[in-house]
C-alpha cells in the first residue's frame, strides 16, 4: 500500500535539492520505490492523482495499480450530532475553538470544511482562491480549515501568497483557520458544515 508519493511524482522529483545528502538520499529511496512497484504483485494507493503519479513514473505498473479511497470510522456519537443545532455544536468544541467559531452560531451562514494539512501541493491556495470568488458573490460564506494557514511561514513564493490570502479572508470573517484540531473535534465539524471540501 503506497500512502505518499513522494518518490515518484515527477512535480517532486524536479524541485531543486540543497545539499548533496538530500539528493542522494531522493535518488535512493526513488530507486527503492520504482523497484518495490515492479515487484509488487498489485499496488493500492488513495487517490487518483496518486495513481497517475505512479503510472507516468512505471507505465508498465498501469495494470496493477488500484485505488483505495481513504474509509472514515464513525464513532457512535456521531449520528446524534446532526440533530443538534449548529449553535449547541459550537457550544460543545473546546474554549479555544469556540472563541473562533462563536461567529458560525447562527444558522444563516453556509459554511464549508476542509480538514487538511499546510503541505504546499495539497491545492489550498486553490481553494482559497475558489474561496474568494464565492465570497464575492455571497458574503454569508463561510469557510473551517485545520491546515494552520493564516500562520504559516513557508520558505516559497507560493506558500507565502497562500498565508496572505488566509490572512486576508480571516479579516472579512470569511476564513476560520483553526491550526490543527484533536480528532475527536473532526467531527462536530463535520456536523456544523453544510459541504465539505477534501
Amino acid at each position: 500500500v503506497l500512502r505518499s508519493s513522494t518518490f515518484y511524482s515527477e512535480k517532486y522529483a524536479a524541485q531543486r535539492r540543497t545539499s548533496a545528502y538530500l539528493a542522494l538520499r531522493f535518488a535512493v529511496g526513488r530507486r527503492f520505490a520504482v523497484k518495490t512497484i515492479h515487484w509488487a504483485d498489485r499496488i493500492f494507493c488513495i487517490s487518483e492523482s496518486h495513481r497517475d503519479d505512479i503510472v507516468r513514473t512505471v507505465g508498465s505498473a498501469a495494470s496493477k495499480v488500484k485505488v483505495s479511497y481513504p474509509g472514515l470510522t464513525r464513532p457512535d456519537s456521531a449520528a446524534s450530532l446532526r440533530k443538534a443545532g449548529r449553535a449547541a455544536l459550537v457550544e460543545s468544541l473546546p474554549s479555544e475553538l469556540r472563541a473562533k467559531l462563536a461567529p458560525l452560531g447562527s444558522e444563516g451562514r453556509k459554511v464549508i470544511l476542509n480538514v487538511a494539512h499546510n503541505y504546499e501541493h495539497k491545492n489550498l491556495g486553490d481553494l482559497l482562491q475558489a474561496v474568494t470568488t464565492l465570497a464575492e458573490k455571497d458574503e454569508q460564506t463561510a469557510v473551517v480549515m485545520t491546515a494552520g494557514l493564516s500562520q504559516s511561514k513557508g520558505p516559497s513564493e507560493r506558500a507565502r501568497q497562500v498565508a496572505n490570502t488566509a490572512r486576508r479572508l480571516e479579516e472579512r470573517g470569511i476564513l476560520f483557520d483553526l491550526g490543527p484540531v484533536p480528532k475527536d473535534v473532526v467531527w462536530p465539524l463535520l456536523a456544523i458544515a453544510d459541504a465539505f471540501a477534501f
